[in-house]
């Protein structure tokens, strides 16, 4: 007990810690209809929720330093732009690769209100790294 608590504490003073720190994710909501969608939210628990008040046509909201544990499952809820609700449970981990440990988590809301996931791509861009040079919300 004693020789795991001095373990510890050096980790702490030596290294931060870092190996026991969760990776840091993005998610992304991105917008595949033809219309603007408004109060776009993805709710995991452990998770504050990504929240975007409009997304436009073709767009993509990011929120980075995400640092929760992947969850199963997330509940994808938006607004058409008729006012319309929409919410939608969607499969997370079962969506990913199973090596997927860092990057961006991109939930797509497509033309039929659906949702899909996937890790690091969107409109055949890589977002596993540099994604702030992307336009990422259009300004109105």
């Amino acid at each position: 007990m004693i020789r795991a608590s001095i373990l510890a504490l050096t980790c702490i003073a030596l290294a931060g810690c870092e190996t026991f720190a969760p990776p840091t994710r993005s998610i992304a909501i991105a917008n595949e209809t033809s219309a603007t969608i408004h109060d776009a939210r993805v709710r995991y628990p452990g998770e504050r929720q990504p929240h975007a008040e409009h997304i436009e046509p073709h767009a993509l909201y990011v929120m980075v330093g995400v640092k929760a544990p992947l969850p199963n499952t997330a509940n994808v809820r938006w607004k058409s732009e008729s006012g319309e609700s929409h919410d939608w449970l969607a499969k997370v981990k079962p969506a990913l690769p199973p090596d997927f440990h860092e990057g961006t988590i991109v939930f797509t809301i497509n033309r039929d209100n659906s949702v899909t996931v996937v890790a690091n791509k969107w409109q055949g861009q890589d977002l596993s790294k540099n994604f702030l040079d992307l336009t990422t919300q259009p300004s109105r």
